[in-house]
């Protein structure tokens, strides 16, 4: 028992403490039989057989934290401290039919209140309230090794049948060795449990770290099979296979250097072997390989979907934008140049009656429909940027603004699809500054690397936060795999992103 106290010491502190009571209810009574221990000191040394119960079920409840453990813990002490305080006061060893080894009168405290009977009578009736008490909360714990429930659960049970047995056949007188050998045992139990779980959970913790470990080496970009050179996935529902980076490889498999693996039914592995090597079997990679070849799998289907939702707002954005050119296409060669047609017919027929007072309000009414139309016409298309180029459209947008607004921006070149999430950007920022009228706004592109394109714009004055709307503008640079952050005050609003300079 000493030595498993100190095994357990460290790491489970409440197991090393209820051996440490334990071995103090099973070591000190045997003291009373030293022929130098005063006679008075006799009940004080049996008193503390009764933490021995206390101590075992310690063991049980402290080998892990549960909820209500301190609580069942401290009445299982209670009831035993009740037991150890009875037999100090009143057990006289020399009135125990059973006692042999140390029959002397030692005169307890309330022995003219109680007899020695009763004494031991109600210490067992108190320790085996302790013994069910622990019984009922170790039933639940299921999580805990089996080893430690049995053992410590055994131990209490023999180290209370000694107190009953000692209480029901009291005028027999039960041998002393019976209940030295029942102590003997329980000890001995307790030890045992202890080192064995230890052992057991030490054993399953070096498996686990061995488990990591070869799951480290058998990473599949590393080659898991140690045959291949590559490994493809094939997607779940779909008739396509995606690389470990989630793209899209052919389906078709070549006939000689690749290898499916078959998964319950279902080929979801494809290896490309090395010059030599042999076709594996799924049943013949390591428990190690298939847990990383799983995890592997999950990594390449998330990345691959991941890349369809991006291709899928980019097609989107892309739409939309096709759209707005075709309505602004529509506008332009359709009713722009009919209201166009009718002004110089209005202006014709003004000339053969010159005058008729309505053709001047006609070709007003016409020159309004037509500023309406280039306005709305430029509003859905941000002007024609393979000829103007980005700076030109970003500057136009800044000089027509409704706020004091400056650009400050180098001549760069980007796709046509960044060009456009910039300039909804820029233009969705001004357009709310205008509404909330903010007293400037300062917007900057640059380029921190060949790869990517940064933006900033700063509102300040009346910002107006709570009442903006970034989801559009978060959408259109998302889906050109750019990413957006806003933040401010009310007296400041500032909106930064990157995107790649290639969408």
């Amino acid at each position: 028992m000493a030595a498993a106290t100190w095994v357990v010491l460290a790491e489970r502190p409440g197991v090393a403490t209820g051996l440490s009571v334990s071995l103090v209810g099973l070591a000190v009574p045997s003291w009373a039989a030293w022929d130098w221990m005063p006679v008075a000191m006799l009940p004080i040394l049996h008193a503390a057989a009764p933490l021995a119960v206390a101590g075992a079920a310690h063991v049980g409840l402290g080998w892990s934290r549960r909820a209500g453990q301190p609580r069942f813990l401290a009445l299982v002490y209670v009831l035993a401290a009740a037991a150890s305080v009875l037999t100090m006061v009143g057990y006289d060893p020399f009135a125990d039919p059973g006692c042999a080894f140390t029959c002397a009168d030692a005169d307890p405290i309330a022995g003219s209140l109680v007899t020695t009977r009763v004494t031991i009578t109600a210490a067992a009736a108190f320790l085996s309230a302790a013994a069910a008490v622990f019984a009922w909360y170790l039933a639940a714990q299921r999580r805990d090794p089996l080893v430690v429930r049995l053992g410590t659960l055994a131990a209490v049970a023999l180290l209370v049948a000694g107190w009953d047995a000692r209480a029901l056949w009291w005028a027999d007188g039960v041998l002393p060795v019976t209940l030295v050998a029942s102590r003997a045992v329980a000890a001995l139990l307790l030890a045992a449990a202890v080192l064995i779980s230890v052992w057991l959970v030490r054993r399953n913790r070096i498996a686990a770290e061995r488990l990591i470990a070869q799951l480290n080496a058998a990473h599949p970009a590393a080659g898991p099979m140690h045959i291949g050179h590559a490994v493809e996935f094939s997607m779940p529902d779909e008739n396509r296979w995606v690389d470990a980076e989630g793209r899209t490889v052919l389906a078709e498999m070549m006939r000689e250097g690749a290898v499916a693996l078959d998964v319950d039914g279902t080929s979801t592995v494809r290896v490309w072997l090395d010059r030599g090597a042999s076709a594996p079997t799924f049943d013949a990679i390591s428990p190690a390989a298939r847990v990383a070849l799983a995890n592997a799998r999950l990594s390449a289907v998330i990345k691959a979907r991941v890349a369809d939702v991006q291709g899928s707002r980019r097609r989107i954005v892309r739409a939309s934008h096709a759209e707005r050119h075709r309505i602004a296409r529509d506008l332009h060669d359709g009713a722009q140049q009919r209201l166009i047609a009718a002004s110089l017919h209005l202006r014709v027929a003004e000339n053969h009656f010159p005058s008729a007072v309505a053709w001047e309000q006609a070709r007003t009414a016409i020159g309004e429909a037509l500023e309406r139309l280039r306005g709305l016409a430029y509003g859905l298309l941000p002007g024609d940027l393979p000829t103007e180029g980005l700076r030109t459209i970003l500057s136009d947008l800044v000089r027509e603004s409704s706020v004091d607004a400056d650009l400050e921006m180098p001549d760069i070149e980007v796709d046509d699809d960044v060009a456009i999430a910039l300039h909804a950007a820029v233009k969705s920022v001004l357009a709310h500054a205008g509404i909330v009228h903010a007293r400037d706004v300062l917007v900057k592109v640059v380029r921190p690397d060949p790869e990517r394109i940064g933006l900033r714009i700063e509102v300040r004055g009346s910002v107006g936060l709570d009442e903006w709307e970034a989801t559009a503008v978060a959408d259109h640079i998302g889906a050109v795999g750019g990413s957006t952050s806003v933040s401010g005050s009310p007296e400041h609003l500032l909106l930064t992103a990157e995107l790649p300079c290639v969408s």
